[in-house]
């Protein structure tokens, strides 16, 4: 296995799952997120989670690819051919086709998903906020305002990319350390719509009006009391 983690740059693409300042606390199964080793295994941990779709067309791809696969048979030898082929399938990469029509174990499919199609969709995490960045006149402006990156806007992100080192589930981790704000585009808005939920408006129960009755006023809901300031918090232990 590789002894320092090998450094990457992507082509700009598109944030198109997750968020460079909100952490995800719990896995896709709704779990807690916890610390797995070392002397804080147990305890609760965060995740800064994202993803970015590179379009297929963008030779510069290759490029962090060579970066991503070459670590990866270095961390793990053993599972790749003399062609450099994984002989492992179910080796965790973090690099999917956004064009694939094969469903998840929760049934969704990368090609279904917004932003997804015509690209390579690379994942990011990390236990720490990347530093934001916005280039004016070759000057870095750090962006500390979360509605300036939001999901759609068009980025890239520095990192590094490592073996696991674990045996059972092989794979590589692929952590973030800067993004750039390079473009903007159209917000990408998580979770399901009104309509998807509701469909078509519910049939009116007997003794209900389409519309206010006369005389009739609403009656504002009572304002809940200020709360208190929460003291500071500690910063979280590192994992």
């Amino acid at each position: 296995m590789s002894n320092k983690p090998t450094q990457l740059l992507t082509p700009v693409g598109r944030l198109v799952q997750g968020d460079c300042f909100e952490p995800q606390t719990k896995d896709s199964d709704g779990n807690p997120l916890l610390i797995k080793n070392g002397p804080n295994v147990g305890q609760p941990r965060v995740d800064y989670f994202m993803a970015i779709a590179i379009p297929k067309t963008d030779v510069g791809y290759n490029e962090l690819w060579a970066k991503i696969h070459g670590e990866a048979r270095a961390s793990f030898p053993s599972l790749f051919d003399a062609q450099g082929a994984c002989i492992n399938p179910k080796f965790a990469f973090k690099v999917m086709d956004g064009d694939s029509q094969v469903p998840n174990t929760k049934g969704a499919k990368p090609c279904d998903k917004v932003g997804f199609p015509g690209n390579w969709v690379v994942s990011f995490s990390g236990g720490f906020a990347p530093k934001c960045y916005i280039i004016n006149n070759g000057a870095a402006q750090l962006i500390t305002d979360p509605t300036m990156l939001k999901r759609g806007y068009f980025i890239r992100i520095a990192g590094s990319v490592k073996g696991n080192g674990s045996n059972q589930q092989p794979g590589i981790f692929i952590n973030h350390s800067m993004v750039e704000l390079v473009g903007y585009g159209e917000e990408i808005i998580s979770g399901p719509n009104a309509e998807d939920v509701f469909g078509a408006a519910a049939a009116l129960p007997v003794g209900a009006s389409a519309t206010p009755l006369a005389g009739t006023a609403m009656a504002a809901p009572a304002m809940a009391a200020p709360a208190m300031a929460a003291p500071a918090m500690a910063a979280p232990a590192m994992a």
